[in-house]
C-alpha cells in the first residue's frame, strides 16, 4: 500500500528522474510525479480487481474482467508519448472486447438459469414418484418393480445427464404410478 504513495517522494515539476538507473519521463503528463500517481493509481486498481476475479467462486467473477482489460488498456495508453488525452477514447478502444465479454457471459448466465430449472424440475418429479412409491398399497411385488423401474432410471440419469427422452420417462413413471394407486382406490 505504501507504493501507492511513492509519487509524493518524487519532486514537484520534475521532467525526468532517476532511480537507481531507471530513468523515468514524463509520458506526456504535466510532471512524472503526476504520471507516477497515475501509474500507481491504475495498478492499484488493477491489482484488486485481479485479487477479486481469483478469490471470486461465483460464476459471474468473468464479469470483473471488463474492469480488469479496460484499466489495463488505460495503464498501456499512459505510456504512450504522443497521446494529449487520457481516459477518454480508452472507453472506445476497449469497448469491443467488454461487448464480447458481456455476451458470453449473458449466454453462460442464461445457459445456467436452464439447467439449474432443469436439475429443479428433476428433483421435483423424483421427489413425487418416491412419495408415490411410499405411499402405494398394492402388492409387494408390483411395488418391488416399481421401485426398481425407478432406481434405473434415476440411475441412467445420473450416469449420462438428463436428457428430454428421461424426463418424459419420469414422467410416464409417475403417471403410470398414480394410474395404479388410483386403480387400486376404485377397486
Amino acid at each position: 500500500m505504501c507504493f501507492f504513495f511513492a509519487h509524493t517522494l518524487i519532486p514537484p515539476d520534475v521532467q525526468t528522474y532517476d532511480i537507481s538507473g531507471i530513468t523515468i519521463t514524463t509520458h506526456g503528463f504535466a510532471d512524472v510525479r503526476s504520471f507516477v500517481y497515475y501509474f500507481n493509481v491504475k495498478l492499484l486498481i488493477i491489482s484488486l480487481l485481479c485479487t477479486w476475479f481469483i478469490s471470486s467462486i461465483y460464476w459471474w467473477r468473468y464479469a470483473i474482467l471488463s474492469g480488469i482489460i479496460l484499466n489495463t488498456y488505460q495503464l498501456w495508453e499512459g505510456f504512450q508519448e504522443n497521446l494529449m488525452l487520457i481516459d477518454e477514447a480508452e472507453y472506445l478502444y476497449s469497448l469491443p472486447y467488454i461487448f464480447i465479454l458481456v455476451t458470453v457471459l449473458i449466454i453462460t448466465s442464461e445457459t445456467i438459469k436452464y439447467h439449474s430449472k432443469v436439475l429443479l424440475l428433476y428433483k421435483t418429479i423424483c421427489g413425487e414418484i418416491e412419495q408415490i412409491i411410499g405411499e402405494m398399497n398394492g402388492p409387494i411385488k408390483a411395488v418391488k418393480r416399481q421401485k426398481i423401474k425407478f432406481f434405473n432410471l434415476k440411475r441412467s440419469i445420473n450416469q449420462n445427464g438428463v436428457t428430454l427422452k428421461k424426463f418424459k420417462d419420469l414422467q410416464k413413471l409417475r403417471e403410470e404410478l398414480i394410474n395404479e394407486i388410483n386403480a387400486g382406490a376404485g377397486s
